[in-house]
């Protein structure tokens, strides 16, 4: 088990937490005055936005990203469901790639218009 604090950013109240957990989940929480700090907790040290760069037919990458934050056990399932995507051009800012990314009901997208 790892401990970590860190001020909350999950509603402002400016609680300070002191988190224990392991790598798939909260053990403990203290200092959140609400449940938003339990799940900024969980974003923050559980979860991740993945990024990756995705080549593209004619040559350049554009780079796309989980639409929010996924679980860190299912990123590598993630990333291995990219390997063999090529773009089309022109892609779209907020363009679907792959649904349900790893299984996590969330979308990857596109960071950037390429076109």
């Amino acid at each position: 088990m790892e401990q970590k604090n860190f001020p909350c950013k999950g509603c402002g109240n400016g609680c300070f937490l002191e988190v224990t957990y392991e790598p798939e989940r909260i053990c403990a929480i203290q200092g959140n005055s609400c449940q938003n700090g339990r799940r900024y907790a969980e974003e923050l040290l559980l979860c991740q936005v993945v990024e990756i760069s995705l080549p593209t037919t004619d040559g350049r990458t554009i780079l796309a990203r989980t639409a929010e934050p996924i679980p860190l056990k299912k990123r590598e399932e993630c990333l291995k469901e990219c390997e063999g995507i090529v773009m089309e051009t022109p892609v779209i800012q907020g363009e679907v790639i792959l649904y349900d990314a790893a299984g996590t009901g969330v979308s990857l997208i596109a960071a950037k218009t390429v076109i």
